[in-house]
């Protein structure tokens, strides 16, 4: 095969039935005429995943394969991930997410035709009676193209953290992310080049990627969205509107994210999150930002007691903000961007 369109590379550690389910969700929809390459690089995991790998490889999929001798922590392996592959374009999965049927072959329709430097992909919460063959991307995607980077990151905010939702062209990907190793964000590093050094991006509304339900934890959420995500902010302060797309983020995180994710480690202790004091990691970097002592402030101080009775009285106002913010986004949308019929 000549250099391929697209690279899709997937992080694994450990997940062979992940693993399994997201390549059968590309091998399914794969055909002869997509310039496809798909990575693999395990990070050590106790069982290899090689016979996993081998099988779709008898399916026609084109894996390349690459096991690290330690492990080099999510950040490394994801880090190793952007820069494995020879594709125009980068697409990094998560092993536990799926590309919905009719996915892909959308994709590379974009690719072909639009020519972006950076695409975001919608994505839905994959339900457990699902399976592949029933999950299809809904038809025709709502599409919209933008010009300039912070109308088009106005539609998702916070959601350019997630992982799985972000194609980018290799050209604004850097071999050097040694500063954002242990953030547990370190393809936001990337995202960022992309969204500051890109012209043309393409905003794909329709879900086109499933997400297994509940299936993060292990860390603490307050240090890596709070004080982790700044840090990486923090190495892009030389460019003129990193100040908005700062707000735009934080904004997002503070009035549809940490709420929950408070609620769940103050009234939960098998919450899945290992944070023992959420405003000490929150106030530092959030406490100039209006709707962080609206939305967060009261729950992260209250007594135990108190809680719900807090979270009850801030719900309502928080939903009213929320509609607000959902209006300004759909009027912005229809402004600022492009529809795209494919």
């Amino acid at each position: 095969m000549s250099v391929p369109m697209l690279t899709i590379a997937i992080p694994t550690y450990n997940r062979l039935s992940f693993l399994d389910t997201c390549l059968d969700s590309i091998a399914s929809q794969y055909t002869p005429q997509m310039q496809l390459e798909v990575v693999v690089s395990d990070n050590c995991s106790p069982l290899d995943p090689i016979d996993i790998i081998e099988k779709y490889r008898q399916k026609g999929l084109h894996i390349a394969y690459s096991r690290n001798t330690v492990n080099e922590g999510p950040d490394g392996n994801i880090g190793k991930c952007y820069n494995l592959g020879s594709g125009e374009f980068v697409w990094i999965i998560g092993d536990d997410d799926i590309i919905l049927n009719g996915g892909l072959s959308r994709v590379f329709q974009l690719l072909e035709k639009e020519a972006p430097d950076f695409i975001h992909l919608g994505w839905k919460i994959r339900d457990n009676r699902d399976n592949n063959n029933v999950m299809e991307m809904s038809m025709p995607p709502v599409i919209y193209s933008f010009t300039n980077h912070v109308h088009f990151l106005k539609n998702f905010t916070h959601n350019i953290t997630f992982i799985s939702g972000s194609i980018i062209k290799r050209k604004f990907v850097t071999p050097d992310y040694k500063h954002f190793l242990g953030t547990n964000l370190v393809q936001l590093s990337f995202l960022l080049q992309a969204l500051f050094q890109g012209k043309r991006f393409i905003y794909v509304k329709s879900p086109v990627v499933g997400v297994e339900p509940d299936n993060s934890g292990g860390f603490k959420v307050c240090d890596v969205f709070g004080k982790n995500l700044n840090q990486v902010l923090s190495y892009f302060d030389n460019h003129s509107k990193i100040e908005r797309v700062r707000k735009l983020i934080n904004n997002g995180l503070i009035m549809e994210c940490f709420p929950g994710w408070i609620k769940r480690i103050r009234l939960n202790s098998k919450n899945g999150f290992t944070d023992s004091d959420c405003k000490k990691s929150l106030h530092p970097v959030l406490k100039s930002y209006p709707f962080y002592w609206i939305s967060l402030y009261p729950i992260l101080v209250v007594k135990q007691s108190g809680f719900q009775l807090t979270w009850t009285i801030l719900n309502y106002p928080r939903y009213i903000l929320n509609k607000a913010r959902s209006t300004r986004k759909i009027i912005s949308l229809a402004i600022t961007g492009r529809k795209i019929l494919i």
